[in-house]
């Protein structure tokens, strides 16, 4: 009978030290899915954000290029009429 309750004793604490690692596992896992998650939202963000400023970039350029040839035409005009 003795050793009977030794061995629920032994099993007993075997069952809550693994509780134990099994909850903090469980804790550590939560934390990761939600720093995942977080960094997911993050990752999005800056990926909207870096299109954005390409898109408004490109038009930018593009508005460059066209005020670059209307200053070339202009300058010529200008060349043309003054120096004949």
């Amino acid at each position: 009978m003795m050793e009977m309750d030794w061995m629920k004793i032994a099993i007993g604490i075997i069952v809550a030290v693994l509780g134990y690692f099994l909850r903090e596992t469980m804790q550590d896992l939560k934390s990761v899915k939600q720093q995942s998650h977080q960094n997911k939202a993050n990752i999005d963000l800056l990926r909207l954000e870096y299109t954005n400023k390409f898109e408004t970039l490109t038009e930018k350029v593009g508005e460059l290029k066209e005020t670059l040839s209307d200053l070339i035409k202009e300058i010529k005009s200008l060349n043309q009429t003054s120096f004949p």
